[in-house]
């Protein structure tokens, strides 16, 4: 009997793994974003849109300056925080850009 042959798997992901590779980085982006909040929030004891801010300006690696961790606890969670963060912040820029790329060469 012949083996049967078969076609070499591609290592392009399709669009629908794409979609939810977006869609899982996009929801931990948030996640990540609500975590930071909450814990500026309770061990900073800065306000909410404060806590946001600088959840955010730390994914982003902006880091204005403004707002400085003060506790050893909240240091070393912005260490972790930013490392995990920026992570899934890449990840996900990096998905939006493979999409970009796609659309641009159909």
């Amino acid at each position: 009997m012949e083996a049967a042959i078969r076609k070499p798997k591609s290592h392009h992901t399709n669009s629908r793994d794409r979609d939810l590779g977006l869609f899982v980085g996009l929801s931990s982006v948030g996640g990540l974003l609500l975590l930071g909040t909450l814990f500026y929030h309770i061990y900073e004891g800065w306000n909410y849109v404060d806590s946001f801010y600088f959840a955010a300006m730390t994914l982003t690696t902006v880091g204005y300056g403004d707002l400085i961790p003060s506790t050893d606890i909240s240091k070393m969670f912005t260490v972790f925080f930013a490392f995990a963060g920026i992570g899934v912040v890449l990840y996900v820029i990096t998905i939006f850009a493979g999409k970009y790329l796609e659309s641009r060469m159909r």
